[in-house]
């Protein structure tokens, strides 16, 4: 999110762009849900390939036991970020409504 706002702000269809970030991040877990050939991603998301997942593995080690209050500032931090956004992909919506007045 914070990417797609600050970095590219007008790429067309931002919101999805973020969706497609998160779900980007998540493909090192695909272990979890693979019903076959799950030793294969499971090796990769202990490698060093998995920070081309926006820091994957680094996140990871981060946080080792998965702690609540660790996954709560990140949402919280998700839900910060996703404002600012927001926020900003309305504003030239407000200049035009201005003009147009």
């Amino acid at each position: 999110m914070f990417v797609v706002t600050y970095l590219v702000p007008a790429v067309p269809y931002p919101r999805s762009i973020a969706v497609l970030g998160g779900v980007w991040a998540m493909v090192p877990d695909v272990h979890w849900v693979a019903p076959v050939y799950a030793a294969e991603p499971k090796a990769a998301h202990g490698s060093v390939l998995a920070d081309l997942f926006w820091f994957h593995r680094t996140l990871d080690r981060l946080d080792p036991t998965d702690s609540k209050a660790v996954a709560a500032v990140l949402l919280a931090l998700l839900f910060a970020v996703t404002f600012v956004a927001e926020r900003r992909g309305y504003r030239p919506l407000e200049r035009v409504r201005e003009l147009g007045q």
